[in-house]
C-alpha cells in the first residue's frame, strides 16, 4: 500500500470508477482521495500514481493469480449493482418519497 494520497480537484466523478467496476473486472486505479472502495470492498488495487513500478506490480499480480482477478472482478460487479447502479438509486429515491408522504 502506498503514503500518497492524491485529491482530486473539480470534476471529480466516481462514475467512471463505477462503469469499470460494473464490468466484473478488477480495477487497479491510483491511490487517490474516494477510490478506496476499491480495497475495502476488495475489488480491485491502488497503486501509487509517482511509482510506475508499483502499477506493473499490481498488473502482474492480477495477471498471475485467476482466483484474485475473478473474485475482485465479482465483488465489483456485486457492489455497482447493489449501491450504485439506477435501480438502486430510483429505489432509494422512491423510500425517500414514501418517507416524505407517511
Amino acid at each position: 500500500m502506498c503514503s500518497v494520497k492524491k485529491i482530486l480537484g473539480f470534476g471529480y466523478s466516481p462514475l467512471k470508477l463505477y462503469e469499470y467496476m460494473a464490468c466484473g473486472k478488477p480495477v487497479i486505479a491510483t491511490d487517490t482521495a474516494g477510490f478506496e472502495i476499491l480495497e475495502k470492498h476488495n475489488a480491485g488495487l491502488l497503486v501509487n500514481p509517482e511509482n510506475p513500478e508499483e502499477l506493473s506490480n499490481a498488473i502482474i499480480k492480477l495477471l498471475l493469480n485467476r482466483k484474485l482477478r475473478e473474485q475482485m472482478g465479482a465483488n465489483g460487479r456485486e457492489l455497482v449493482v447493489r449501491e450504485y447502479s439506477w435501480e438502486s438509486a430510483a429505489k432509494k429515491t422512491i423510500e425517500v418519497f414514501r418517507t416524505l408522504l407517511e
